[in-house]
Parts: C-alpha cells; sequence; structure tokens
C-alpha cells in the first residue's frame, strides 16, 4: 500500500476530513501519525458544493515531517467537487513542502455530478 511504501513511523500523513477510515487504520498499522484538516460547511442550506477547506489551516498543519496529503475529488464522503482555484490554492502550498507526496485517490472521477 502506498503508506507502507513512502512513510515510516516518525511520518505525518494528512487527510482531508471527513475522510475515508482505511487512510488512518493503514497509518496507525506502520506508526504514521495522521492529521485532519476539515472541509467546513459555508451556509446551513448546504449542498457539497459549500464545504470550504481553509487553506492557511492546510498550510499551518504541513510540517518537514508531513510525508503524504490524501486528496480526492470528489471528496469521499462528502461530495464535495474541488474547482480549480481550490486545487490551485493546495498546489501553492504543496510546492513549498518538497518532501511532500500528493495521493490523488481517483476511485470517484466518474461518479461527478
Amino acid at each position: 500500500n502506498i503508506l507502507t511504501t513512502f512513510c515510516n513511523d516518525t511520518d505525518e500523513v494528512v487527510c482531508i476530513e471527513p475522510f475515508f477510515d482505511v487512510y488512518k487504520k493503514c497509518a496507525d498499522m506502520i506508526g504514521s501519525s495522521v492529521k485532519g484538516v476539515p472541509l467546513r460547511l459555508s451556509n446551513s442550506n448546504a449542498s457539497s458544493a459549500d464545504f470550504r477547506l481553509d487553506i492557511s489551516e492546510l498550510e499551518d498543519l504541513i510540517t518537514e515531517k508531513t510525508k503524504l496529503l490524501f486528496l480526492n475529488t470528489p471528496h469521499n464522503p462528502t461530495g464535495k467537487v474541488f474547482g480549480l482555484d481550490e486545487l490551485e490554492a493546495i498546489a501553492t502550498v504543496v510546492k513549498k513542502h518538497p518532501q511532500l507526496i500528493v495521493v490523488s485517490d481517483e476511485v470517484y472521477e466518474f461518479m461527478t455530478f
């Protein structure tokens, strides 16, 4: 699995919350720690498009120990599809951390609606 290939017990993994629980279970097996950055609703009459990722919160979470960022769009389980502007903002953060690998879980790519 990707975690055992790239991570060890001193590494951190970042997941966008809520996230598929297998990521944490796999990280736990090898001793890596999982940090979550939440998607937040921008209004009370919410659809999946109303979830927002706070880019500064993501950036604050990443350290020199962070090895992986799990990113899927559509996001599981919210259905959130990240727009180009959001993906570019995430990419800007990622580029500041050369040790960081983005795992783009594309299992839901054809389920956009």
